[in-house]
């Protein structure tokens, strides 16, 4: 007999929420099939392979300001959405009920969804980073926010994520770029007059304790 591969238990504490969005939610938008390919364009328009060229041509072609500023969004909540999930432990939707069509394999804990984060990261730092003087762009905010809805609905359709996880992503990711903008930003030219030692630790910090929160979820 063919050897399968066991899927990953659903935590307890997950069980009620994901059965309830799963019938409530996801198998009635997964019948209107018409949508299956405009889902999988929306998702991997977030994708590594388009970030690259997006960035690209804003620092080339439209506006050097977000490029050279912003770029540090798409890793920084990358690695950070990587821990949560990893903490979290949460199934993929197909993971729990086999009616769930996954239009896309993937292998990562479900919750947040990264997609959805970085989408709304990404639209909500140049929409705020409009306003800087260095700015050449205006980034229109409705726009911007009707596209990280569209792309975290098309999650829920492709079967990748509940509606709680792609929820959650657009919170944090909009309130991430939010303090990216004001707060982090901001205090980064007083960077350079901190010792080397200072220095050293505050860039070892995030890492330090993304190692401490997957060893924490691993034992």
């Amino acid at each position: 007999a063919a050897l399968t591969q066991p899927r990953p238990q659903l935590m307890p504490d997950w069980a009620s929420l994901s059965r309830f969005e799963i019938r409530h939610v996801t198998l009635p938008l997964q019948r209107y099939r018409a949508l299956d390919v405009p889902s999988q364009v929306l998702g991997h328009s977030v994708s590594g392979e388009a970030m690259l060229p997006l960035f690209a041509s804003l620092y080339w072609c439209l506006d050097q300001h977000k490029c050279f500023c912003g770029i540090w969004l798409v890793p920084l909540s990358e690695m950070a959405n990587g821990v949560v999930k990893w903490l979290t432990r949460r199934g993929r939707p197909a993971w729990v009920d086999e009616r769930v069509m996954m239009h896309q394999w993937s292998s990562e804990f479900s919750f947040p969804s990264s997609h959805s984060q970085l989408a709304a990261a990404v639209m909500t730092w140049l929409v705020l980073s409009s306003a800087h003087a260095e700015a050449a762009t205006s980034t229109p905010a409705l726009p911007s926010a009707a596209y990280a809805l569209l792309v975290a609905a098309s999650r829920v359709h492709v079967g990748l994520h509940f509606p709680s996880d792609v929820a959650v992503g657009l919170l944090w990711g909009a309130l991430s770029a939010a303090a990216y903008a004001h707060i982090v930003l901001p205090s980064l030219p007083s960077f350079v007059h901190w010792s080397a030692t200072s220095r050293l630790c505050a860039l070892l910090l995030p890492a330090a304790a993304a190692g401490l929160a997957v060893a924490s979820a691993t034992t």
